[in-house]
């Protein structure tokens, strides 16, 4: 980060989580909904799993569909031929797709298009030596990398952390197998399973940033982010970038001392030898 952005969250010992609106790629996090299956195959699939459990004689508690619980009420009252017969017709029978499905669909889109603004995602990274997050992040090694500890006893926000999955492949709003356990209501709805991928899926020419990320949601915020109020030992070290002046240096330094003098301090070096930058602990006492 920047030496103003640190200087503000080590005073006041926070960290922003801010929504995909203002992230520096606007393909961040997709906007657009896609599902990796046709309306038709999730029909196809759908009288397969309800014949299934008609055949099997499958217990009305399977499902918290009204529907279907009620249909395996009546069919706990067959005998095993009838329900056969049943299960084979109900797999013969064609499903249309009308234009409720697509309106539902629609809805659905226009629900995640609202939940943008309120998401909020903290990014972080495996790395503190990497020259290109340096350049881009961290004001052209002008700036500083904080180091975190992920810490359960204070019950950081730190411990929502997952990384980020590198991909070509656009994201998809959960599996064909999850829509049909859902629709037939053996399954509830499940926010990762559905939102996730999209939240924690980039394009793989990022994967250099080995990024990792917190993700959160904000209902009441007018703004497009919530700053969380840390631990203080949340935060553990303070690297110098290189080209870092003299005055932010100092700045920062004066405040580990004073209000964090758990933190320890690395300034950084040009290792021209072995083509990395390398770091030297700074004596802060």
């Amino acid at each position: 980060m920047t030496p103003s952005t640190a200087k503000v969250c080590l005073i006041n010992q926070n960290l922003r989580l801010s929504s995909p609106k203002l992230f520096n790629d606007p393909f961040d996090v997709s906007t657009v909904l896609r599902i990796s299956f046709t309306l038709e195959q999730m029909s196809k699939e759908l009288k397969r799993e309800l014949a299934t459990l008609i055949n099997i004689r499958s217990s009305p508690d399977v499902t918290q569909n009204d529907t279907l619980r009620a249909v395996l009420e009546y069919c706990a009252t067959l005998t095993p031929e009838q329900r056969e017969s049943l299960a084979s017709s109900l797999e013969r029978q064609k499903l249309e797709t009308n234009d409720s499905d697509l309106a539902a669909f629609r809805d659905f889109q226009k629900t995640w298009e609202a939940m943008i603004p309120k998401t909020r995602i903290l990014s972080l990274t495996e790395e503190n030596d990497n020259p290109v997050m340096w350049s881009s992040y961290a004001s052209n090694y002008t700036g500083v990398v904080l180091q975190m500890e992920c810490i359960d006893i204070y019950d950081s926000v730190l411990l929502l952390a997952a990384p980020v999955v590198y991909s070509d492949e656009l994201p998809t709003i959960g599996s064909l197998e999850y829509w049909v356990k859902m629709t037939s209501g053996q399954e509830p709805f499940d926010y990762e399973k559905v939102f996730g991928t999209l939240e924690l899926t980039k394009a793989t020419k990022w994967s250099y940033e080995k990024e990792w990320r917190v993700v959160s949601f904000e209902k009441r915020s007018v703004e497009l982010y919530t700053d969380y109020k840390m631990h203080p030992r949340t935060f553990s070290r303070i690297y110098f970038g290189k080209d870092i002046s003299k005055i932010d240096r100092d700045d920062l330094l004066a405040l580990i001392t004073h209000d964090l003098s758990h933190m320890e301090a690395y300034e950084m070096h040009l290792d021209h030898y072995e083509h990395r930058l390398s770091f030297r602990r700074i004596k802060t006492t």
